[in-house]
């Protein structure tokens, strides 16, 4: 008996340890980034610091504090963090054996006829233990594949905090946008109020004429509509800010900043690929890739042969207190090989393939976006400056412009209507600016969500992902 263990030992060794566990093949993919290059001043992005540094606000890093403790989609990025754990911990536990404990009691009564009735009590229990030699490589493939979810999940969820930053960085700009706008429109209010009441006595002093006063009268009412229009605009903002950092849209909100940011020009060139690289999106998007191919290689290794061994130790006996009394012990080894199955594993091994290369071009892709991304905030922000510097050229004209009809109109050689249509169009040159302040601001921002700018480490939310479980062996 001896004999025949050794004999089967002696075959299932070399057979186990001569066989090799299937590996991905990683080969470098190249993408757009590969053959992009820019002129972007060093030290122009900086991702030693925190991206909204730019603006060098203490209010707006308040904000960003109480979203990152407080964002309910950041807070759910982080429980598919522990949900990625958690399964990496599931997969990884194929490494080890499987036992089970079994206490079980049958009780049984039997009559015949003509004899008496036979009752048969009994207990038994039972250890069952199993385990699968990963000898291709099918379950360290499956660790690895969930080992990099977790740190897909990671990726995922600083990508969100990204975008939310950026998010709130861009209302905290339209809100100060709005104030000063609201500020330009109280200001002309309050301007032409004083007209109307110079006019009103020109009227009585049969130097105006009754027009001249609607017309006033109608371009009060309009500023009026706008400071209107400003301050339920402002409200809206602050509803939104309030959800971004994750308290009641009603909720009270601070934005005391009165003046617009002030911000460095913008870089000559195009930003470095080693730049775009740090997005976590894209980090992410790579690690797709590697955890496809991982899977392709746990497909491969379902295809062969699998080694279980088993194992069992029962006892039973009439009385529990006899219970180890009586026992029998049983160990199985067992080499199952896939024969028939309708084409099932293979077809795996092609879905799998064809999910590598769908991450593959995923990725490529991906790349080519924040590519896109990226230039198209540094042309944005050369066009609203050039945008800008004209508006600027045709207020400093209106300027003078509304001086010499005033001048014309008191004089009695022109109507009140020059001076009507000018000090219109200073209102909207005025608005006009610092729309373009703001969405030159927004450029910057989308630039700095492009290059995948530096964000803290969420406080608490990622402290606790950073110390907990983690996907490492």
């Amino acid at each position: 008996m001896k004999c025949k263990h050794l004999i089967f030992i002696l075959l299932i060794w070399p057979l186990i340890f001569s066989c090799t566990a299937f590996k991905p093949e990683f080969s470098r993919v190249d993408t757009v980034l590969d053959n992009s290059s820019g002129s972007t001043q060093a030290g122009y992005i900086d991702n030693e610091t925190l991206w909204w540094n730019i603006f060098d606000s203490p209010e707006i890093s308040k904000l960003m504090d109480r979203a990152f403790d407080n964002n309910f989609n950041i807070k759910a990025a982080y429980y598919r963090i522990k949900q990625a754990q958690a399964s990496y911990r599931k997969t990884y536990s194929g490494y080890y054996p499987s036992a089970d404990l079994s206490l079980e009691r049958s009780y049984n009564k039997q009559k015949q006829k003509n004899f008496d009735a036979v009752t048969t009590d009994k207990w038994s229990l039972g250890l069952n233990v199993s385990y699968e030699a990963d000898i291709w490589g099918k379950i360290s493939a499956q660790a690895e594949s969930a080992a990099l979810q977790v740190d897909i999940n990671r990726y995922n969820l600083k990508g969100s905090a990204l975008v939310l930053s950026t998010d709130i960085a861009k209302t905290w700009v339209d809100i100060i946008a709005n104030k000063i706008k609201l500020n330009t429109y109280r200001e002309q209010l309050q301007l032409n109020q004083d007209i109307y009441s110079i006019l009103e006595e020109r009227y009585y002093s049969s130097m105006a004429n009754l027009i001249d006063l609607y017309q006033q009268e109608s371009v009060i009412a309009n500023i009026r509509s706008k400071i209107d229009d400003t301050i339920s605009e402002i409200k809206q903002l602050r509803q939104s800010l309030n959800v971004l950092t994750g308290t009641h849209p009603g909720a009270k909100i601070s934005v005391d900043t009165e003046k617009m940011p002030e911000i460095k020009p913008v870089p000559k060139g195009g930003l470095p690929a080693s730049v775009l690289r740090n997005r976590p999106d894209l980090k992410a998007s790579w690690l797709k890739v590697k955890s496809a191919a991982w899977n392709v290689s746990s497909a491969k290794a379902a295809r062969l042969p699998s080694l279980r061994l088993t194992g069992s130790y029962n006892y039973s006996a009439e009385k529990l207190a006899d219970i180890f009394d009586n026992w029998a012990l049983n160990l199985a080894g067992s080499l199952i090989a896939p024969i028939i199955d309708g084409g099932s594993r293979k077809a795996e091994v092609a879905r799998s393939k064809a999910a590598l290369q769908e991450a593959v071009m995923n990725y490529k892709q991906d790349a080519l976006n924040a590519v896109k991304e990226a230039e198209t905030a540094l042309l944005n922000e050369n066009k609203y400056i050039k945008r800008m510097k004209n508006t600027e050229k045709r207020l400093s004209i209106a300027e003078k412009s509304l001086k010499e009809a005033e001048r014309r109109y008191y004089s009695g050689i022109s109507d009140y209507s020059t001076v009507l249509n000018q000090r219109l169009n200073i209102i909207e040159l005025k608005s006009t600016l610092t729309d373009l302040k703001s969405a030159r601001i927004k450029s910057r921002i989308d630039l700095y969500k492009a290059a995948g700018g530096r964000i803290p480490e969420l406080n608490e939310i990622l402290k606790e992902v950073k110390h907990g479980r983690t996907a490492e062996k």
